[in-house]
């Protein structure tokens, strides 16, 4: 998978979402079509993989698709996860 687009959700991650160590197996690819107004931040093999998009009454919503047996074994996505809560509801509490 890779970053195909620059927004606040991806800024940061890795061009080629690296895999966390240890972990093997096939991953199946999601296959979606876009919408009007959505925008692909995450491509695998030319296939959106993550989205986002503003809806005209500021409602804000991140589409996050991948094999749910690998997904968060990508520390990128679980960045992407939680910079997805903060970006669709404005806020977020963190550990410090």
């Amino acid at each position: 998978m890779e970053v195909a687009g620059k927004h606040f959700l991806t800024d940061g991650l890795n061009s080629t979402l690296l895999i966390d160590d240890g972990v093997s197996g096939n991953m199946q690819r999601q296959q979606v079509e876009t919408l009007k107004g959505t925008n692909t931040i995450i491509e695998q093999g030319g296939y959106p993989q993550s989205t986002y998009r503003v809806l005209e009454a500021g409602t804000r919503v991140v589409w996050i698709g991948h094999d749910h047996n690998f997904m968060f074994r990508f520390r990128d996505m679980r960045t992407l996860l939680r910079r997805a809560i903060t970006w669709t509801i404005g806020y977020n509490f963190y550990k410090t």
